[in-house]
């Protein structure tokens, strides 16, 4: 079962890559020239540049499929379905949040 600190973890995770993607690598932001390279990536390797930060929600998957090992060092094959759940939710709520930021730009 997830605990409340996975909770948190998935929405910085979501937060995270959300705001990378959608917003600081597009044109006039900081890391401009890093989208501007995933944008060329992406035309000979897109499965590749979409975790890389192409996609938000792709980058939340990866961070957190990742990341879960990381996080629960201490017994983190012990529970599959703890895993999948984490990686699920995270890139869910990154597509919730992918989709209002889109909505709130128009």
């Amino acid at each position: 079962m997830l605990t409340e600190y996975d909770f948190l973890q998935i929405f910085q995770i979501a937060v995270f890559a959300v705001t990378f993607s959608d917003i600081l690598t597009q044109p006039g932001m900081i890391l401009e020239s890093y989208g501007r390279w995933l944008d060329q990536f992406y035309i000979s390797r897109p499965k590749l540049a979409r975790p890389l930060g192409y996609c938000g929600k792709c980058l939340s998957g990866q961070i957190a499929l990742w990341g879960f090992g990381a996080f629960n060092s201490v017994n983190p094959f012990g529970c599959p379905l703890r895993w999948i759940s984490y990686v699920s939710l995270t890139i869910l709520l990154s597509a919730f949040l992918s989709a209002a930021y889109s909505k709130l730009t128009r």
